[in-house]
């Protein structure tokens, strides 16, 4: 066998492994329990308080971006991501993305993105420190997607969760960038900011 054929049977073994490791991931997260979520009041773009219970719109299932605003581009490059599959998204769920930031300016960057999910703002709320999504060390936001539904009894309850960061699984730019010579670990050194996963968590 070539080294080429034995580097690339190494590397098909690897995926298989890779995708059999993320199958577990996915039963794993179906086990996890779930939990009660008091009501919220959020802002949607317009200014206009909205309760978490009514984004749900018609579907059982809300999904809820937790993006840090437009002072991030990695929030930005998520956010974007998620836009490009929004139609598949939303056969399953409702779409909506937080933010801390102001609602006006969360409402100009969205529309100067071609942002088209709902957008809310937590300012003034507790919602985004109750799902886990601060900084531990000063309260600062972070990145990442909370599941939720209704139970029989209409409360609404958060059945899965998962932070972002990156090279996570949340983004289909990371693999493209890995097949790269120049992989993506300098991606936010080219878009001019300072953002490191294991460090600012």
């Amino acid at each position: 066998m070539s080294t080429l054929e034995a580097t690339d049977t190494e590397i098909a073994d690897l995926e298989k492994e890779i995708f059999d490791a993320k199958r577990k991931l996915a039963a794993l997260r179906k086990e996890r329990p779930e939990e009660i979520v008091e009501e919220f009041t959020l802002i949607d773009s317009f200014g206009t308080p909205v309760q978490l219970s009514s984004l749900f719109g018609s579907k059982d299932t809300l999904m809820v971006i937790h993006n840090m605003g437009p002072s991030c581009s990695y929030c930005t490059l998520w956010a974007d991501g998620i836009n490009g599959v929004l139609a598949h998204l939303e056969k399953r769920a409702t779409v909506v993305l937080e933010s801390p930031v102001d609602p006006a300016e969360q409402r100009t960057f969205a529309m100067d993105r071609g942002w088209k999910y709902q957008c809310v703002s937590s300012q003034g709320s507790d919602f985004r420190a109750a799902m886990g999504f601060v900084s531990k060390e000063d309260g600062s936001p972070w990145p990442g997607v909370s599941m939720f539904k209704k139970n029989e009894a209409g409360q609404v309850v958060r059945f899965s969760k998962a932070e972002f960061g990156p090279g996570d699984l949340y983004n289909i730019v990371w693999d493209f960038f890995d097949l790269m010579p120049s992989g993506w670990s300098d991606w936010g050194e080219d878009e001019g900011i300072a953002y490191y996963y294991s460090e600012t968590k």
